[in-house]
């Protein structure tokens, strides 16, 4: 039987369903963005164990039988609470951005994409993270070069890696999804 503490359901699993909840979320505005669906991968990432899919979503344009579309990017999504900006700053590799970072890069590799991590928690805006060198061939990609710069951003760096963290609108309204897919 689920405790109730202050007033809410507590079950086992809340946070499971609360990521699950983000997951589709995100789903839905890159499928806006992308004028394709994206879904979530099933099974909880299962299919990334047997390389069908990486990640925690996926774009079905993949299994297009007809016109199959490579998209270059693995995403890990996070909706958790136990995160701080000062984790960009201090101890990163052993912070939850260096294990959101290490799931990311180790389903990337796997799958040979580039990592991306979503992440975000109540009342804050979503980010993405991604490395720098990412960042700067998306930016040879654009005919307006440099707008990046102008967003407001943290840069930081896992296990050795240079990353950078902007707010995933910002990114959507610089990138479209046929500059991502040239992404190699």
């Amino acid at each position: 039987m689920a405790a109730l503490i202050g007033g809410k359901d507590m079950r086992s699993g809340g946070g499971r369903v609360k990521g699950h909840a983000f997951e589709n979320e995100i789903a839905k505005l890159l499928a806006e963005w992308s004028n394709i669906p994206w879904k979530r991968v099933p099974m909880s990432g299962g299919w990334s164990a047997k390389n069908i899919a990486s990640g925690d979503i996926f774009c079905t344009a993949e299994f297009d039988k007809k016109s199959p579309k490579i998209v270059p990017i693995s995403i890990e999504i996070k909706k958790v609470q136990s995160w701080e900006f000062v984790h960009f700053f201090k101890d990163t590799d052993s912070s939850p951005i260096g294990s959101w970072w290490a799931q990311s890069t180790k389903d990337a590799i796997k799958a040979k994409k580039t990592p991306i991590v979503i992440f975000t928690k109540n009342y804050f805006p979503i980010f993405i993270i991604l490395r720098v060198a990412t960042l700067n061939k998306l930016d040879e990609l654009v005919a307006e070069r440099g707008i990046w710069k102008e967003f407001t951003r943290i840069n930081c760096t896992v296990a050795g890696e240079f990353l950078i963290v902007i707010k995933l609108e910002d990114f959507l309204a610089w990138i479209n999804f046929d500059t991502l897919l040239k992404l190699t």
